[in-house]
């Protein structure tokens, strides 16, 4: 009896070993370059960093070895970032943020253990260039807006919320270099609608129910007021669009429930706006001395503008598909230098391809276009598009389906 179970020990012990070295199920093992890996230890957890109560917190000094992005090739300058690291730390994408030439900022939340989605969410750090995750992330609570720009001071600013009673609670300054964030409280204020930053941090844009307000950090002083706008009997509410790099001017747009009338550009310094009524039916973002216009319907890139609404120089795209195609996205680099759009290929009036196209705004010619007509487990729609700062890497994140979470592509189109 005592030899049978020492057998069995030692059998058990056997098993337990190899089971040990068999690599995690699930696992993309086809790198960027297209050559097969296999690796005989289990991933490392990631180290969690909770957004502590006091006005700064930071990441832990633990730093266990970095978690590999998983890239798979598309071409030869084009990958998919591989979705493993988000099944084996049990987090769903939600958004992406392009915060420099080599880092991506990935917001994702976490998987409750029956396969439900939580609210409280988290934000990882992710280089281009060695295709792997920070080994920590950042814990952020729920999140209410997402980044919209890399402030002077090297944060960005993402403003949470309540989860019960959903309204805004504070505003986190996450620096990714340091793994840490400043956190301010948010006054309260009953109308508040949405909120943008500008990049000096000194003036908060907030759009309420009636207008937009731009105002100090703690709401109290005021620099701006836009109210709501009659035009031809139309109730018209202003919107915030985009800042300028020196945090002087801002963009907005005049709306009613279904078309854009008009943009507008506001000097915050001296408190006066301008309506852009040249550019009627178009809506306008600054992009370094410019205004990028683009139709809000259909939804077509246009072309460049003077910041006073004059000049306007059309986009002279080449690709013929544009004149009729079903544009889910469009986006400019950071000097307008090149405009990217998605749109959905249509034979028949019936999908065959969505296609991502990056053209030259100046000549209107295609740098690269890229189409997509796997539609055998659900048709790809992108959801979002944005250029790295150096204008060299386009990034994208097509909409997840039924049988397949997000997918983030980098097309990388040189100069």
């Amino acid at each position: 009896m005592k030899h049978n179970t020492r057998l069995v020990l030692l059998v058990l012990g056997a098993v337990l070993l190899l089971s040990s070295c068999t690599p995690p199920q699930g696992t993309d093992t086809t790198t960027r370059s297209g050559s097969s890996t296999t690796s005989s230890a289990p991933v490392e957890p990631l180290q969690t960093t909770p957004a502590a109560d006091t006005s700064t917190s930071s990441a832990t000094t633990t730093q266990p070895p970095a978690t590999s992005g998983g890239s798979i090739a598309v071409d030869d300058r084009t990958w998919k970032i591989g979705s493993t690291f988000f099944a084996q730390n049990q987090l769903a994408l939600d958004q992406i943020f392009v915060y420099d030439d080599e880092t991506l900022l990935f917001f994702a939340s976490r998987q409750n253990l029956d396969g439900t989605i939580s609210e409280q969410s988290v934000v990882c750090v992710y280089s281009l260039s060695t295709d792997r995750f920070s080994t920590q992330r950042f814990e952020l609570g729920t999140v209410a807006i997402y980044p919209e720009t890399v402030h002077d001071d090297g944060t960005v600013s993402i403003v949470t919320m309540d989860s019960e009673s959903y309204e805004f609670n504070g505003i986190l300054f996450f620096n990714p270099g340091q793994m840490s964030a400043e956190q301010l409280p948010l006054p309260q204020r009953d109308d508040l609608v949405s909120l943008s930053i500008s990049p000096d941090r000194r003036y908060y844009a907030l759009t309420t129910y009636t207008g937009v307000v731009v105002t100090d950090a703690s709401l109290s002083t005021e620099y701006l007021s836009v109210g709501l706008h009659e035009d031809g009997g139309a109730q018209l509410v202003p919107a915030v669009t985009a800042w300028s790099k020196n945090s002087a001017y801002l963009s907005l747009r005049f709306s009613d429930t279904e078309d854009v009338y008009y943009p507008a550009l506001a000097d915050v310094t001296q408190g006066t706006v301008r309506f852009l009524t040249d550019l009627a039916r178009q809506e306008a973002h600054l992009v370094g001395d410019r205004l990028f216009c683009h139709q809000w319907y259909p939804y077509l890139p246009c072309g460049f503008a003077q910041v006073d609404g004059t000049g306007f120089l059309p986009i002279p795209f080449e690709e013929p598909a544009l004149a009729s195609a079903e544009i889910s996205q469009l986006a400019v680099s950071r000097e307008g230098s090149f405009v990217a759009v998605t749109y959905l290929t249509q034979e028949n009036e019936v999908p065959v391809s969505c296609d991502a196209l990056i053209a030259d705004a100046a000549s209107g010619k295609t740098v690269r276009l890229l189409s997509f007509s796997d539609f055998d487990t659900g048709l790809y729609s992108f959801e979002t598009i944005a250029f790295t700062p150096d204008q060299r890497t386009a990034i994208m994140t097509t909409s997840s389906t039924m049988t397949r979470p997000k997918e983030v592509y980098v097309l990388d189109f040189g100069r």
